[in-house]
């Protein structure tokens, strides 16, 4: 509404609201990893001595550097799957 207002048109809801709308219900359904599990490695690496320089939490942080190895049509047509729940176009 506040870009309908700035701008004076509908056009980006028109275009975009329908794959906002989709991707907000799927973020709300899809399981995420507990915020404890999040705090767990805060604490670690505030604890450190010498912290790494980054810290995976949940199943999909561990299996982001796999998907960086597959081609990208093959990492298109995966993340069109996990998010629509079947192959083809957006």
């Amino acid at each position: 509404a506040a870009c309908e207002e700035r701008l004076g048109t509908t056009q980006a809801r028109d275009e975009y609201g329908p794959l906002l709308d989709h991707f907000i219900e799927y973020s709300l359904a899809e399981k995420g990893t507990h915020v404890s599990e999040v705090a767990k490695r805060i604490k670690l690496a505030l604890a450190a001595g010498r912290p790494l320089h980054g810290y995976k939490v949940g199943p999909d942080s561990r299996a982001t550097p796999i998907a960086g190895l597959l081609p990208i049509p093959v990492a298109d047509a995966v993340m069109k799957f996990s998010v629509f729940g079947r192959q083809g176009t957006f």
